[in-house]
C-alpha cells in the first residue's frame, strides 16, 4: 500500500467531511469504512441542521457555523450538497413547555440566532399542510434552519476526494494500522467510527466515554399535500424525505425501540409515529410507513463534541460528536487543517481531548480557556470602524488595526485593506471606541496585610511571596 499522509477510518459524514478537505489541501489521503459509506449512522439520522437545543453556548456556537460551513459547501456544490433550506417551526403545549420554548427563543435571538416568534397564521401560510390549533397563537421560527441528504452529500465529497487523488475503500474493516494483513503507513490516522467510538479506541488502550444511543424513524409514502420544512409539534418531529414521503420521529419512542425484541414492535411504533403526524398534518392520514430504522447515534459523556489528538499518540485524531450532521463539514474542514498544516482552532478548545478522556472537570476547562487564549493571540485580527483613542491625545473618528500575535501591527485610518487579503478575521466595532488597556501596576510588595501589633514578628519575605502569588 502506497505511504499517505492521512489514514481516515470512517466515511460517514464527519470522516467524509474531512477525507475531501485534507484531499483539497493537497493531501495523500486514504480512507476506509466497513460497510458503505454514509449508510450507517449519517443515513439513519433525522438530519436536522440546527443549533436550537445546543448548550452550552460555545456549543451553541460550534453548531452554528456548522450551518453556516452548510451554506457554504451549497453555494459550492449546488443541488449536490443535500442542503434543503427554509427553516423551522416549533410550538409547544402546557405552560412548562411553552415557558422552557419562550426562555429559549429568547435566549437564542439574544445570541443573534434567528429565532423569532411568528402568529399561527404566517405558519399555516409557510406551511399550509399543517393544522396548528386554534389556542397556539404564536409558532418558533428559526428561519436558517434547514434539513440535509446526508448521503449524497457523502457521496458527492467523496468523489470530489477521489478526484483529487484520495483513495476510497469501502466494505473494508480496519482493525488498529493494519487493513487485510498489509500495514497501512502513514503521516496520521483520524477516526471517525461514530457510536463504535468507545470500542475501537479501547483496542488501542485508550478510555474514551462515548455511548450509543438509538433513535426510530419512520418513512411515509408521498402525502397529497407536501411539507416543505422541518416541524416540530408536540410528540413529533417531521420532516420532508428525500422520497417524497414524510420523516418522523418522537424523542420519547426511543428508548422503547431501542428495548424492541420483534419487528412487530418496530412497526407498532412507527405506527404511532405516524398517528401523531396526522394530528397535525391531515395529510399525513392517507399515506403509509413504507420503511422504519432504528439509527445508533454516538453520545460523548458531556452530550456535546470530542474532537483533537488522541491522548498518548503524536499522529492520532478523533472525531466523535452527537451533532455530527450539522458539525461534519466545520470539524471536517477543521481537524483537517490541523492535521495538515498544523493550524489550530480556538473554536475547538472547549472540546479538545484533555487526558485520558474528556473531563469536565474545573482543571480541563482551565486548560481549555488557556488554550482557546493562547489561539487567539496567535491568530491575526483586523478591528473595524472603530473610534481609536491613540494615548498621546490623538483621537480617530474612524480606523481599522491590524492585530498581529497579540500585538498591534498596523491602524488604518479611514478604509482599511480587505481582510482577506490580510488573512485576517474581522471584528466589527461601529460605534465603539478602542483605547489602550489601563492596568495598575502599583504593588506594595511588603505590605503587612492587614495590622501588626508587634513588628519584631514581621517577616518581609513572606509578605512578598504572598504579594506576589
Amino acid at each position: 500500500m502506497r505511504p499517505n499522509d492521512l489514514t481516515v477510518v470512517g466515511l460517514g459524514i464527519v470522516g467524509a467531511c474531512a477525507t475531501w478537505a485534507a484531499a483539497r489541501a493537497g493531501a495523500r489521503v486514504v480512507a476506509f469504512d466497513a460497510g458503505i459509506a454514509g449508510e450507517g449512522t449519517s443515513g439513519t439520522s433525522f438530519a436536522w441542521l440546527n443549533a436550537v437545543r445546543k448548550e452550552p453556548e460555545a456549543y451553541h456556537r460550534l453548531n452554528a457555523d456548522g450551518m453556516a460551513a452548510h451554506r457554504e459547501l451549497a453555494r459550492e456544490l449546488g443541488a449536490d450538497a443535500g442542503h434543503h433550506a427554509g427553516g423551522s417551526l416549533e410550538w409547544a403545549e402546557g405552560d412548562d413547555g411553552e415557558r422552557e420554548l419562550r426562555a429559549r427563543v429568547a435566549r437564542l435571538a439574544g445570541r443573534g440566532y434567528p429565532a423569532e416568534w411568528i402568529t399561527r397564521e404566517r405558519a399555516v401560510a409557510l406551511e399550509p399542510a399543517l393544522v396548528v390549533p386554534e389556542r397556539v397563537r404564536e409558532v418558533a421560527f428559526y428561519a436558517m434552519d434547514a434539513w440535509l441528504d446526508a448521503p449524497r452529500l457523502i457521496r458527492t465529497l467523496l468523489s470530489a476526494a477521489s478526484r483529487h487523488g484520495a483513495e476510497i475503500r469501502e466494505r473494508t474493516r480496519i482493525e488498529g494500522v493494519v487493513v487485510d494483513g498489509r500495514e497501512v503507513s502513514a503521516d496520521a490516522v483520524l477516526i471517525c467510527v461514530g457510536p463504535a467510538t468507545e470500542a475501537y479506541l479501547a483496542t488501542l488502550g485508550v478510555r474514551m466515554p462515548v455511548g450509543r444511543v438509538p433513535g426510530l424513524l419512520a418513512v411515509t409514502s408521498p402525502p397529497a399535500q407536501p411539507l416543505q420544512r422541518v416541524v416540530h409539534a408536540p410528540g413529533v418531529h417531521l420532516r420532508p424525505d428525500v422520497s417524497g414521503g414524510l420523516l418522523l420521529g418522537a424523542d420519547d419512542v426511543d428508548a422503547p425501540a431501542a428495548q424492541a425484541d420483534s419487528p412487530t414492535t418496530l412497526d407498532a411504533l412507527a405506527a404511532s409515529l405516524l398517528e401523531r403526524a396526522s394530528r397535525v398534518m391531515p395529510a399525513a392520514r392517507g399515506v403509509k410507513v413504507v420503511d422504519r430504522r432504528v439509527g445508533v447515534r454516538p453520545m460523548p459523556a458531556d452530550r456535546h463534541t470530542i474532537a483533537g489528538r488522541i491522548p498518548g499518540f503524536d499522529n492520532a485524531w478523533l472525531i466523535a460528536t452527537h451533532s455530527g450532521v450539522t458539525l461534519g463539514p466545520l470539524l471536517g474542514r477543521l481537524i483537517a487543517e490541523e492535521i495538515v498544516d498544523g493550524t489550530s482552532h480556538a473554536a475547538l478548545a472547549p472540546f479538545l481531548i484533555l487526558g485520558i478522556y474528556q473531563a469536565w472537570s474545573r482543571q480541563d476547562l482551565a486548560k481549555a480557556k488557556i488554550l482557546a487564549r493562547d489561539i487567539e493571540r496567535g491568530k491575526t485580527w483586523l478591528i473595524q470602524n472603530a473610534r481609536v483613542f491613540v494615548g498621546d491625545g490623538k483621537v480617530i473618528e474612524s480606523a481599522s488595526i491590524l492585530i498581529k500575535g497579540g500585538k498591534i501591527a498596523e491602524i488604518y485610518e479611514g478604509n482599511a485593506p480587505d481582510p482577506k487579503t490580510l488573512k485576517a478575521d474581522v471584528v466589527e466595532a461601529a460605534g465603539k471606541t478602542v483605547l489602550p488597556g489601563l492596568i495598575d501596576v502599583h504593588v506594595h510588595l511588603g505590605a503587612t496585610g492587614g495590622f501588626v501589633d508587634d513588628f519584631s514578628k514581621f517577616d518581609p519575605k513572606k509578605a512578598v511571596e504572598r504579594e506576589l502569588q
